[in-house]
C-alpha cells in the first residue's frame, strides 16, 4: 500500500514491537520525499524481501549500485512502512533498515535516507545521512515487484 491510500504517519503510529506503538519525527518533510524506482501501483506485492545483513555497515550511497548489480531494487518508503505493518518482527529479529528507493529534493532533506529502527524502546520512522555508514542498518531490497492480477475476463 502506498501513502497514497494509508497516511504514512498513521501507519507508523500502528506499528507495535514489544507493545510499544511506532513514532516518527519527519512529520514536516514527509510531504517532499519521493520514490526513485517505479513501482506497479498503490497496492502490489514485493518478492524476495530482505532487510540488508549484507549491508550492514555500508554507506546508503554505496549500497544502492550493489543491491543492482544483485539485479535487486532497493524498497521505497512506503514499501518499509509496508513491510512493518506485516511482519514488525523484522526489527527485532534482523536488522533495522533504509528505504533507498525514497528520497527528497527539497533542501535540507536532500541528503537524507527514510530509516526504520527501535529507538527509545518502539518502532521508529526516522533518518539517517546518506553518507555515514551504521553497523546497525542494512539496505532493504526486494528481488521484484510484482503488479495485482485483476479478475479474469
Amino acid at each position: 500500500m502506498t501513502s497514497a491510500l494509508l497516511p504514512t504517519v498513521d501507519e507508523v503510529s500502528r506499528f507495535s514491537v514489544r507493545g510499544r506503538a511506532g513514532w516518527t519525527d519527519m512529520h514536516d518533510e514527509l510531504s517532499t520525499y519521493r520514490d526513485t524506482v517505479d513501482v506497479p501501483g498503490p497496492v502490489h506485492l514485493l518478492a524476495d524481501v530482505s532487510t540488508g545483513p549484507e549491508t550492514l555497515g555500508v554507506r546508503p550511497q554505496d549500497a544502492l549500485p550493489t543491491l543492482r548489480a544483485a539485479g535487486r531494487s532497493p524498497l521505497t518508503l512506503d514499501e518499509g512502512v509496508a513491510l512493518l505493518r506485516q511482519q514488525p518482527s523484522v526489527l527485532h529479529d534482523h536488522n533495522a533498515f533504509q528505504a533507498l528507493a525514497t528520497r527528497s529534493p527539497v533542501a535540507p532533506y536532500t541528503r537524507r535516507v527514510p530509516t526504520f529502527w527501535v529507538s527509545k524502546g518502539a518502532p521508529r520512522l526516522g533518518w539517517c545521512w546518506a553518507g555515514n555508514p551504521h553497523s546497525w542498518l542494512g539496505a532493504a531490497s526486494a528481488a521484484r515487484r510484482l503488479a495485482p492480477v485483476g479478475p479474469a475476463p
